[in-house]
């Protein structure tokens, strides 16, 4: 069950998903980035949720709650795709998780970059199936752009889980032990 901190860490995550996407979209040339700072946004997100929350099924409200928010948002740009390809992102990170982690409590950091490259994949496949109606994309991009995509961000996602598993001052260790802080 999802403890009132817990929600409030999912809000705050898709508060700052909105808020850069939104930026992103406006300030960052899309013929140039095609929205791939978000993949590796929203899988290092994720990540920390995971890391964090330590519930089932944290991706998956983090990417339904956005994608609903995109639902409701005037003038976004193809928001049932967007919707579909976060929920989709979402779920497959938690089955992933839920498949790999089932003795290893945390997941190990194998696992949560897998994990985050399997969500970035079924992402890549809907928002790519989503553009191929209105931006032709040639068949020889199609394997190139889901490798990049997939693989986008594994190395940060990677040290992310590595600080977050052994930083005394990660936000996990300070609340699990905050006496042994001071020693």
């Amino acid at each position: 069950m999802f403890t009132t901190r817990d929600l409030v860490l999912v809000s705050l995550f898709s508060g700052v998903f909105l808020a850069y996407g939104y930026a992103s979209g406006v300030s960052l040339p899309q013929a140039i980035t095609h929205s791939l700072d978000l993949f590796f946004l929203i899988a290092t997100l994720f990540t920390i949720l995971a890391l964090e929350i330590r519930q089932s099924w944290s991706a998956t409200l983090l990417g339904t709650i956005t994608g609903v928010i995109f639902l409701g948002t005037p003038g976004a740009p193809a928001p049932y795709h967007i919707t579909a390809a976060l929920v989709g992102n979402g779920l497959a990170f938690d089955l992933c998780l839920r498949v790999m982690s089932r003795r290893t409590l945390p997941p190990s950091r194998g696992q949560m970059v897998a994990a985050a490259a399997v969500g970035n994949l079924v992402m890549a496949v809907v928002g790519l199936s989503a553009l191929q109606p209105t931006i032709t994309i040639p068949t020889f991009l199609w394997p190139v752009l889901l490798v990049a995509t997939t693989l986008l961000g594994a190395p940060t996602i990677y040290r992310i889980a590595v600080f977050l598993k052994t930083h005394p001052y990660s936000p996990r260790n300070v609340i699990e032990d905050p006496v042994s802080l001071w020693d």
